[in-house]
């Protein structure tokens, strides 16, 4: 394998059981560069340990950066399919974009659409359901979801991409994914790739937070991500940051 198709897994761990069947003993990953940050002891943010490997990281040597969680099962080699993409892009195996469906009095009703498709499950295997619509080539997309984002050494390197580490978890990758083409004109693009998330979500006082803040952040545009529209809310969504206030309120009461 040639030094421009090098390929870094990156991938913050708390349970090994999972990463050692992922990665570890995974043959369409463990013969690449494996980066496991035990996360047991120090509990950081996720994006803190991202940023920590991509502040330490030799860039003489150019490689992939796949930054996935634990859970995330690669059921197929994808150097191949990385070896013919421009490296000044972010990809991932799902992410999705905003299109109009239709024109109605209260203006236009826009919604995501879900592009590269992916398997999931619950932790234990059960529950089996596909996310996302198949495609042929790479599409452009606004964002990716955090479960597996790639972006090369290079363009790293060369514009100083980081993770915003005010994002504990959630979110994160919608985040460098609109910062990227907000300040550097880089496009983000869904990617066709056999794998599983063995994760269905859960949305929290957390994602609900850390969702209020992005929108705030880009209330001056909308962005689609996987699990909710980000930054301005277009009609007929423009009472929803009320509605995720209320929810957020409910989930608060609910714990007391």
């Amino acid at each position: 394998m040639s030094e421009e198709q090098r390929l870094v897994f990156i991938t913050v761990v708390r349970d090994f059981d999972f990463y050692d069947r992922f990665f570890i003993n995974n043959a369409n990953v463990n013969g690449h560069t494996l980066v496991p940050i035990d996360n047991r002891a120090d509990n950081l943010f996720i994006t803190t340990q991202y940023n920590r490997f991509l502040e330490t990281y030799d860039y003489d040597n150019d490689a992939w950066f796949i930054f996935c969680h634990e859970d995330f099962e690669f059921r197929e080699n994808i150097a191949p399919i990385l070896a013919g993409l421009d490296k000044e892009a972010i990809y991932g195996p799902v992410g999705c974009r905003l299109y109009v469906s239709k024109k109605t009095l209260f203006g236009e009703r826009v919604k995501s659409l879900y592009l590269g498709q992916i398997e999931c499950s619950a932790k234990d295997g059960s529950g089996v359901f596909s996310e996302g619509q198949r495609i042929d080539a790479p599409e452009r997309v606004d964002t990716v979801d955090c479960a597996c984002l790639i972006v090369h050494s290079s363009v790293v390197h060369e514009e100083g991409l980081r993770f915003d580490e005010d994002l504990s978890f959630d979110l994160y990758a919608e985040d460098f994914c609109i910062r990227a083409l907000r300040e550097y004109n880089i496009q983000t693009y869904a990617l066709q790739l056999n794998c599983r998330h063995w994760s269905k979500g859960y949305f929290g006082e957390r994602f609900y937070k850390q969702l209020i803040r992005l929108n705030k952040k880009y209330k001056d545009a909308s962005y689609a991500g996987t699990c909710a529209i980000i930054g301005k809310q277009p009609a007929p969504f423009k009472s929803w940051r009320r509605m995720t206030l209320n929810r957020l309120k409910l989930f608060f009461s609910k714990k007391k």
